[in-house]
């Protein structure tokens, strides 16, 4: 994912409806100690927030509230879809890497190294791209490490799966160090933050449209919500049956087409940290408005 929300991909196909209570595999996490030992990385209360977000989101797919699921998935019709891929995200994490199928990694990818033809199973005629490989969770990649893809953005995270046909799909995550500090000094933290010291979001101006906008943060626990979104396979979903990038911040979500909200990591992330707010917020309920700006009451 490059810089929070940038654009990177529009997608117009709509995707079919997910059946109602339809189960999506599970994605068992595990954290590198490359983010545990990182005291920038503050996992169990960034993943206790998540499951907060989720949990929120899932009550928000449910029974919309304050018109936020409609402003950013457009269609009461994908609500199924939207629960169904938060509950395909683990509850707790996992201890081992071996338990995993979904590993996090705070080391600006220094695990990575070039590929040999036997590590990538190919012959050497029949490369097209320059081959990488996680020496961790032994996934070959093609053309690029995650953090240094975009030349000249910002990049917050990024997620490889393989493709190895019946093969468990395991996921490689990095939090990049663009993620995890802002200008390379400020560190992003997470909404435990603002739920430890007691945060009013609602700022009132006198404006018609108080607060803080809602992507003024970027949070390290959204970006992790944002990446973990992206390993979610559904074969229901065609013609991408895993969610993608069609970034936007909170001032584009009026313009999006419904195809292009639906499977869409950005939203997934919007939706969890509108949602959190909206209910978890400590001084709340809140209220996210078109604008994006947050205002209390429902």
């Amino acid at each position: 994912m490059t810089f929070f929300f940038r654009a990177i991909l529009f997608v117009t196909s709509l995707f079919p409806a997910l059946i109602e209570g339809q189960a999506l595999k599970p994605r068992t996490v595990w954290f590198d100690e490359s983010c545990r030992n990182n005291p920038n990385v503050e996992v169990d209360k960034l993943w206790g927030i998540i499951q907060q977000m989720k949990a929120d989101a899932q009550d928000n797919a449910r029974v919309p509230v304050g018109k936020l699921y409609e402003h950013i998935f457009k269609d009461s019709n994908n609500a199924a879809f939207i629960s169904a891929t938060l509950n395909a995200i683990s509850n707790d994490l996992v201890a081992t890497k071996d338990e995993a199928n979904t590993l996090i990694f705070c080391d600006e990818d220094a695990r990575f190294k070039v590929a040999t033809d036997e590590e990538a199973k190919c012959k050497n005629s029949q490369r097209t791209k320059k081959l990488i490989i996680d020496r961790v969770s032994d996934i070959v990649y093609d053309g690029h490490t995650l953090c240094s893809k975009t030349v000249g953005r910002a990049t917050m995270g990024g997620t490889y799966c393989n493709n190895k046909l019946n093969d468990e799909k395991r996921c490689s995550i990095t939090l990049c160090k663009d993620g995890i500090f802002f200008k390379s000094t400020q560190r992003r933290g997470g909404l435990y933050r603002f739920q430890e010291g007691n945060t009013d979001f609602s700022i009132d101006d006198g404006a018609a449209e108080s607060g803080p906008l809602i992507d003024n943060w970027n949070l390290l626990d959204t970006v992790i919500l944002h990446e973990i979104t992206h390993t979610i396979h559904n074969e229901d979903a065609q013609p991408f049956p895993m969610w993608i990038d069609v970034g936007y911040e909170w001032n584009g979500v009026k313009d999006l087409y419904a195809a292009q909200a639906k499977q869409n990591a950005d939203s997934m992330a919007y939706f969890g940290l509108g949602s959190w707010i909206q209910k978890s917020a400590s001084q709340g309920p809140y209220r996210v408005l078109k604008s994006g700006s947050i205002k209390k009451g429902q």
